[in-house]
């Protein structure tokens, strides 16, 4: 086991040293912006506990990328089986209406779309096969971010309010934002690698997930996730 770890280590690092060679970080293309980085966690839905996570990257008065998934019960984690089963939730904001990054708060306001699923299985391989077959729900709604940036609320139509606590924020000024970069340091380096190598091959539910490493937001960070993080290794912005 710890031979193919090392294994797929140095795959990870040659698959990124190769990929700073042939592409391109990506950059916005209006002029210098004010952005909002920022990474929480998921305590409740409604009056009920909940375990999950909220990711947002956002430019004041432009676009949002915004996504938070979670599960109830919140102190259940897969292998572990659940007697009564357990609640997926995910949402992901498809465009936005209003984004306004202020000095203690934010708001981002659009259309959302999003699933719940109730699984009761008691392997991997079935939650797995029951996340792939989804509905995506769409709604409305907007996220709050108030008390100097500590705490949220997402509200959606529809649904039970989301509200949890911020762990991470960073507003900067800049022209440019990089994929892949996990830490939001404003660089992707070694350590967005090493992140994202520890949550590799996780699923949602399990304690290794997490939701900043799933680019594309399909509860599973697999080998297209860890490509997305090589694209930019060794840039700054």
């Amino acid at each position: 086991m710890n031979g193919l770890r090392k294994s797929l280590w140095n795959a990870m690092l040659i698959l990124c040293m190769f990929s700073l060679f042939l592409t391109q970080s990506f950059a916005n293309p209006l002029s210098t912006s004010v952005y909002l980085l920022l990474t929480g966690t998921v305590n409740k839905y409604g009056d009920d506990p909940a375990m999950g996570w909220l990711d947002v990257v956002a430019k004041d008065g432009g676009w949002a990328k915004t996504r938070v998934a979670f599960i109830i019960p919140r102190w259940w984690h897969i292998p572990e089986i659940s007697p009564t089963g357990i609640h997926i939730y995910g949402f992901t904001l498809v465009n936005a209406s209003t984004v306004s990054v202020q000095k203690s708060a934010a708001y981002i306001a659009g259309n959302w779309t999003g699933f719940h699923i109730f699984w009761n299985g008691t392997s991997i391989k079935s939650l797995a096969q029951a996340i792939k077959n989804i509905a995506w729900i769409k709604t409305n709604g907007n996220l709050s971010i108030t008390d100097a940036y500590t705490v949220f609320t997402i509200s959606l139509k529809g649904f039970e309010p989301i509200t949890g606590t911020v762990v991470h924020t960073r507003i900067i000024t800049t022209e440019d934002i990089l994929e892949g970069d996990l830490n939001y340091d404003g660089k992707v380096d070694i350590r967005d690698i090493a992140q994202s190598a520890k949550a590799y091959g996780s699923l949602i539910g399990e304690i290794r997930y997490e939701l900043q490493a799933d680019f594309n937001f399909d509860f599973f960070v697999d080998i297209q996730d860890i490509a997305r993080v090589c694209r930019n290794f060794g840039k700054s912005y």
